[in-house]
């Protein structure tokens, strides 16, 4: 079972769970903003970030390579999508 888990390090850690245990895989690092949300795609194979700064980001899980295009995101099934961001207030 794979398992993803945004940081306000700006990091995006990737986590094994196997034999009772949490095995780190990797920290793939955002440039620019921090992922608020992660959702899998219908067959796990990828990951879709929202980060604060309202931008989509694809993570493939094979490689951990990400993604910068809509194109890219467009390609894959996904039967649940919740994104998240932050509200963002004015004086």
């Amino acid at each position: 079972m794979l398992i993803a888990v945004a940081s306000q390090d700006k990091n995006v850690y990737l986590l094994q769970y196997q034999d009772n245990d949490y095995q780190a895989l990797v920290a793939c690092r955002l440039e620019n903003g921090f992922p608020v949300s992660l959702n899998f795609s219908e067959d796990s194979s990828k990951i879709v970030i929202c980060t604060n700064q309202r931008k989509l980001l694809l993570l493939d899980t094979s490689n951990f390579q990400l993604f910068f295009k809509i194109d890219d995101v467009a390609q894959y099934f996904w039967s649940t999508w919740i994104g998240r961001y932050p509200l963002i207030t004015k004086q």
